[in-house]
């Protein structure tokens, strides 16, 4: 549908959820998800969010980068190297393969040192990470007790909340239903960041 056809209500809440998206990507420094704009916008259905991006796309507000959107005119972002998938649940043997990049907003970035990794598993459910996420890390080889991790444990890696304590490493799950893994030695591999989830 072209924009000459549409009706008076969709041109308005087109504008709306551009207005809505362009103040989210301040916020976040991230381009905001179809759900979210479904959630923010009082839609009763993703699909219904998707064809006013969809709309907004074909008039040029919104651009696509591979499967992820920007606002258009944005400054470039930044590649990430996705690497293989890191396990949430058992650890899992991470190969440092690159399966393509993931774009990120230059404000996130920030000249670090960046990697990501896909999700599989469900020990850190309770953290709000989900399988099929992928994770956002910081590469460093050091992480204060506590904060969520990609650690390489032998030859596996996995995503834990990391403690130091009576001489060993505790790799805390966050479900409980699983148990903690302790450790004399692992090494860090990056301190999590954030999180992108895709509902399409």
């Amino acid at each position: 549908m072209i924009k000459g056809t549409m009706s008076k209500k969709t041109i308005e809440r087109d504008a709306r959820a551009l207005q809505w998206i362009r103040d989210a990507v301040e916020r976040q420094g991230r381009f905001p998800t179809v759900r979210a704009v479904q959630q923010a916008m009082g839609l009763s259905s993703v699909s219904q969010a998707a064809a006013v991006l969809d709309r907004l796309e074909a008039q040029g507000a919104i651009e696509r980068e591979g499967r992820y959107r920007r606002l258009a005119g944005a400054k470039g972002s930044v590649p990430v190297a996705v690497l293989g998938t890191i396990a949430a649940g058992a650890p899992l043997l991470a190969a440092e393969q690159i399966e393509g990049y993931l774009p990120v907003d230059p404000a996130i970035a920030r000249g670090r040192s960046l990697f990501a990794l896909k999700v599989r598993g469900e020990s850190m459910i309770n953290a709000g990470i989900l399988p099929q996420d992928t994770v956002l890390l910081e590469q460093t080889s050091t992480v204060e007790n506590g904060e969520i991790a990609a650690v390489l444990l032998e030859e596996e890696a996995t995503l834990k909340r990391v403690y130091r304590e009576d001489g060993r490493f505790r790799l805390q799950p966050e479900n409980d239903a699983m148990e903690p893994i302790f450790a004399q030695d692992c090494r860090i591999l990056g301190r999590l960041i954030g999180l992108v989830r895709s509902y399409e």
